[in-house]
């Protein structure tokens, strides 16, 4: 299952966070068995039903996948100055090898 916030994000892509809680609404982890639950919402829909999260389910856990793999290739990818180096040296074919290494070992999912 997926998290609140990956399902607040796919219902709300435009939201203005780039962490869980900002301007939109603030999440709480309640800690008591109950989970997170939205503290505050500032958006001028309605805040969404636990039927409607719940139908944003498969694409919420496909969203939290691709992050995952977003943050793989971010730490695994060469510092971009040594990619600027290396396609000033060694061209930009070398390169682009380098950079597919990297996406064919962390592959995003279907």
């Amino acid at each position: 299952m997926a998290s609140l916030y990956s399902k607040l994000m796919i219902l709300f892509p435009d939201a203005n966070i780039d962490v869980k809680d900002g301007p939109d609404w603030v999440l709480h982890d309640a800690r008591d068995g109950k989970g997170v639950y939205v503290e505050e919402w500032n958006r001028p829909e309605p805040q969404p039903t636990e039927e409607q999260l719940e139908a944003v389910d498969s694409d919420a856990n496909n969203w939290e996948a691709i992050q995952i793999v977003r943050k793989q290739r971010k730490r695994a990818y060469p510092d971009m100055r040594d990619q600027l180096d290396q396609i000033f040296h060694e061209g930009i074919d070398a390169w682009k090898e380098t950079i597919q290494a990297v996406k064919d070992a962390h592959p995003k999912p279907e």
